[in-house]
């Protein structure tokens, strides 16, 4: 059975092959005019692939596509329901971690680098100091409390 982040992952990427085509086709191949057939093909293949079940919802200034492919549940075989929800905030911070990390073993970014450091005025205002946050922690945690 594929995990729930591979298949978030799946429908992420899904999303992003029928925002941009060019990176799903040759760049000679055409652009599709109908988006709502582009992202429906794109889910079924992630199902054809392996995904059990892909919900993918478009929007754009032009409006709403959304498209469903396979099962909800394996054992009941229920489809992907039409206005299910997913919160993705939860899965973002495990790809950045990941990424930070894969980038600290590269010796291309420190622990102890300041976020000022590392994303020169991003972080300020609003009673946030990029100057007094490293990658490693807030300011103010001790290394315990850090820790997840």
């Amino acid at each position: 059975m594929i995990s729930r982040g591979v298949r978030l992952s799946a429908v992420v990427l899904a999303s992003v092959m029928s925002v941009c085509p060019s990176a799903a086709a040759s760049p000679a191949a055409p652009r599709p005019t109908d988006p709502g057939r582009s992202v429906q093909r794109d889910a079924d293949a992630l199902r054809d692939a392996g995904v059990s079940g892909a919900a993918v919802r478009l929007e754009t200034e032009r409006g709403v596509v959304t498209a469903r492919a396979g099962v909800a549940d394996t054992v009941t075989h229920r489809p992907v329901p039409a206005d299910g929800y997913l919160p993705l905030g939860g899965i973002t911070k495990t790809f950045v971690a990941t990424v930070v990390l894969q980038l600290v073993g590269e010796g291309r970014l420190s622990l102890d680098r300041t976020v000022e450091q590392a994303l020169p005025e991003v972080v300020s205002g609003a009673g946030n100091d990029g100057r007094a946050v490293t990658v490693r922690r807030r300011p103010g945690r001790r290394a315990r409390e850090a820790l997840p």
